[in-house]
């Protein structure tokens, strides 16, 4: 049962929705001055739901709809211009999932460096008799010498595969 209620059926029904309150609730509602269109705000949704593709699809259909049922402008123009909307929106969308993707990336890799640095300092404290400070010191000064990355290094220390 829960199959029969998928995108193919909720997609539709929504428009029906939004079609039905823009044409019925909407149309003598102004925010100063400005007529809501209930319908751009779909393709919108749809982009940022669905992504660039499905988002233009979304924003063609109900421009499309918007054209044929309100023609308020020259049939197409509002498929066009909603079906760029959505594209664009979905677009956007991705861009700043790929952005957080990478920056959530790369701030665990920096957390795990620092951890694997922390427990180095800890392992060179303890074996040589130093503060936590002077084990930093010791640790980054042989990877400047050695040339290797600082994490790289501390992983060693900590596997014991590198004694200083």
């Amino acid at each position: 049962m829960r199959d029969l209620i998928g995108p193919r059926f909720k997609v539709p029904v929504l428009v029906l929705i939004a079609l039905v309150v823009h044409a019925q609730l909407l149309p003598d509602v102004r925010v100063r001055g400005v007529h809501p269109d209930l319908m751009l705000l779909v393709a919108v949704a749809g982009g940022i739901v669905a992504g660039p593709s499905a988002g233009a699809v979304l924003g063609f259909s109900v421009g499309l709809l918007t054209d044929l049922l309100f023609l308020e402008t020259p049939l197409g123009l509002s498929a066009m211009v909603f079906c760029l909307v959505g594209y664009g929106v979905g677009l956007l969308q991705a861009r700043a999932i790929n952005r957080r993707d990478t920056l959530t990336e790369q701030l665990q890799t920096a957390l795990n460096s620092r951890v694997l640095i922390e427990q180095a300092k800890g392992v060179l404290a303890e074996r040589r008799h130093l503060d936590m400070e002077q084990s930093f010191t010791l640790l980054r000064s042989e990877a400047r010498k050695t040339n290797r990355r600082l994490s790289e290094l501390a992983r060693a220390v900590v596997d014991g595969s590198a004694t200083l």
